[in-house]
C-alpha cells in the first residue's frame, strides 16, 4: 500500500490526501487521511505549502464574486376575488449583477 500511494503522488496538488483516500476506497481498502500523510512524509512528500494558509472574507468574495447569489423573501399584499390576500416571494439576487429573479410566489409558504 505504500507503493501505491507513493506512486500515484509524484507531487501534491491541493486535496490530495483526501483524493488518495476516494482511490484506496474504490479498492476496497479503508486508510485514512493522517496515514495517507505519514506514508507520504516519510517517503520525503511534504504538504503543499499553501495548504496552511489562510484565505480572508475579502479574498473569498472577491475570488467568487461572479457567481455568488443572495436569497431573500418578502412578503405583498394584494387585493384578490377573495379579499387581501398574503403572498411571500422568494427571490434570488446575483451579486455581481445586481440581477434579481423572482424564484417563487406562494400564498400560503406553509403549502408549498
Amino acid at each position: 500500500m505504500n507503493e501505491l500511494n507513493v506512486a500515484g503522488c509524484p507531487s501534491l496538488p491541493h486535496r490530495i490526501y483526501t483524493r488518495i483516500q476516494g482511490a484506496l476506497a474504490n479498492l476496497h481498502h479503508r486508510v485514512a487521511r493522517g496515514t495517507i500523510a505519514n506514508i507520504l512524509r516519510r517517503h520525503g512528500i511534504e504538504p503543499a505549502p499553501d495548504r496552511q494558509k489562510r484565505t480572508t472574507w475579502q479574498e473569498f468574495l472577491r475570488a467568487h464574486w461572479d457567481v455568488l447569489a443572495a436569497v431573500d423573501f418578502f412578503t405583498v399584499e394584494v387585493w384578490t376575488g377573495a379579499g387581501l390576500t398574503r403572498f411571500t416571494v422568494f427571490f434570488v439576487m446575483h451579486l455581481a449583477t445586481r440581477r434579481v429573479e423572482i424564484a417563487g410566489i406562494v400564498a400560503d409558504p406553509e403549502s408549498a
